[in-house]
């Protein structure tokens, strides 16, 4: 039984069928839950910032990482795709400013001033 798929309340010209939809909401849902809980460089960043800075910074940089996790998730569930299918040219540009969103926080890192660490002696 095909339908046509709704993807952020737009028609699209995807035919697929509910076992299809069910198929790939798994996978997405089962590739989030081993992303979450797999060691990557959120977690070795958290690790290294916390044994430099202390708990307190080290908890605000682990809500700052779950916040942004679900903004994300949250974005890609709810349609960022929709409007790549609406608008194919769209994702050319959508991938140029993920590309130059990274390369500024990569340049914001690269910039930081480094703290002297006092020796204990």
């Amino acid at each position: 039984m095909a339908g046509l798929v709704m993807i952020a309340g737009l028609a699209t010209p995807i035919e697929a069928s509910r076992d299809t939809f069910m198929e790939n909401l798994t996978g997405f849902v089962l590739a989030s839950f081993a992303l979450v809980g797999s060691p990557g460089p959120a977690t070795l960043s958290l690790a290294a910032l916390g044994a430099s800075f202390g708990v307190r910074r080290g908890l605000a940089y682990l809500l700052g990482i779950s916040s942004g996790l679900v903004v994300i998730m949250a974005i890609t569930a709810t349609g960022v795709m929709g409007v790549i299918f609406a608008f194919p040219g769209a994702a050319p540009v959508i991938t140029g400013l993920g590309a130059a969103y990274i390369l500024y926080l990569a340049y914001r890192i690269a910039t930081v001033p480094m703290r002297a660490h006092e020796c204990g002696g």
